[in-house]
Parts: structure tokens; sequence; C-alpha cells
């Protein structure tokens, strides 16, 4: 071979580099692009992974200020509940106050049916008998008044004859 087919030789080998060197290179600038897409997309990825950490950190207080709620909420609860039992054993009391005061008006309803009646029966009896009393004594009292009456006017006639016997006497006298 002859050094200028070896030159031709080297010469292509050189061009045949320089067009692989040239591939490499746009392959190179497309795996650059592509790099710089990934590295933008990962850019893009990361921001939306922040943006769902943000989301996250968001929906986990608003978990913690739900939770404390319901906890609050499971108190006065309890609370509610316990209002409602001592409003039952209070509304219990009532009704065995209620019982009892039905017991003892019923009592008393029967006692006044049985001595309270009775005596006024009793004394109304009793109040009929003495009206009669009354009345035969008020007779009585009414007898002795006319009595009286009529004593006077004696009384009253003896005296006029008495001074009329001590003008007689007096005149014949």
């Amino acid at each position: 071979m002859t050094d200028s087919q070896k030159l031709d030789l080297l010469l292509d080998g050189m061009a045949e580099l320089k067009a692989g060197q040239q591939r490499l290179e746009e392959r190179q600038g497309k795996l650059e692009e592509r790099q710089g897409k990934l590295e933008e997309r990962q850019g893009r990825l990361e921001e939306r992974q922040g943006k769902l950490e943000e989301r996250q950190g968001k929906l986990e207080e608003r978990q913690e200020k739900l939770e404390e709620r319901q906890e609050r909420f499971e108190e006065r609860q309890e609370r509610f509940e316990e209002r409602q039992e001592r409003f039952e054993e209070k509304q219990e009391d009532l009704e065995m106050v209620q019982l009892s005061m039905y017991n003892d008006i019923k009592d008393i309803r029967l006692h006044i049916e049985n001595v309270i009646d009775r005596n006024v029966t009793l004394l109304a009896e009793s109040y009929g008998d003495l009206i009669k009393k009354l009345n035969k004594n008020n007779m009585v009292t009414e007898q002795q008044e006319i009595y009286q009456i009529k004593m006077n006017y004696l009384i009253e006639d003896v005296e006029i004859l008495k001074k009329e016997m001590k003008e007689v006497k007096a005149k014949v006298g």
C-alpha cells in the first residue's frame, strides 16, 4: 500500500471517525436535550411532590383538628349522658314523690269521708237538738219577759193606788 492509499485510508478513517464523532455529538446533544427534559420533568415532579407533601400536611392538620373536635364531641356526649342519667334519676324521684303525694291525698280523702263527714253529721244532729232547746229556752225567756212586763204594770198600778190611798187618808183623816 502506498502512502497515498494509506493516507486515503487514514483520511477515510478520520472522516468516518469525524462522522461517528458528529453522530456521537448529535446523540450527545439529543441525550443532553433529553436529560434537560428529564431534569425539567424531575423539577415538575419535585414541585408536585412538594405540593402533595404540603397538601398532606394540611390534611394531617385537618385530621388532627377533626380528631380534637371528635374528642370534644365525645366529652360533650358523655356529659350529656351523665346529665340525662341524673335527670332520669330525678324524674324517678319525682314520680315517687308524686305517688307518695297521691297516696297521702287518698288517705286524706278517706279521713275526710270517715272522720270529718261523721263529725259534721254529729254536729248537724247536735245543732238540731240545740236549736230545739234554744227555741224552748227562748219561749221560756219570752214568757218571763211577758211576766216582767205585767209585773211592771202591776207595780205601777199599786204605786198609783198607794198614792190615791194616801190622798184619801189625808182627806179623811
